[in-house]
């Protein structure tokens, strides 16, 4: 008689892509970061990357950086990320804790 297989472990955080949404990003709500007013008055420009690990509620449990092209830009990027919410994904129909790349843009206007 064969034992029925439980169905495998979800290791979270999910990978975006493989969410149920197929990948494609919502935001409940999106911040745009402060440029940094030394850095606007210099026309320094850059990108920040945060990796972060959304809850199964949509808020933001953790984040890394990645990726900066300035300390001022960091800090105005994880200002930012702090107030992000996004809306709560599911992997085969289970809600899940996932992993996203946020990146932040900062650019003077010409």
């Amino acid at each position: 008689e064969p034992s029925e297989s439980p169905a495998p472990e979800v290791v979270e955080p999910v990978l975006e892509a493989f969410l149920d949404g197929g990948g494609r990003r919502h935001y409940v709500r999106y911040v745009k970061p402060e440029y940094p007013e030394i850095y606007r008055r210099t026309g320094h420009e850059g990108k920040v990357l945060l990796e972060v690990i959304v809850g199964r509620d949509g808020q933001v449990e953790h984040y890394r950086v990645l990726r900066s092209d300035g300390e001022l830009f960091t800090a105005a990027a994880i200002e930012a990320i702090k107030k992000f919410r996004y809306r709560p994904e599911t992997f085969r129909g289970q809600p899940v804790r996932f992993v996203v790349v946020e990146p932040f843009i900062f650019k003077l206007p010409k």
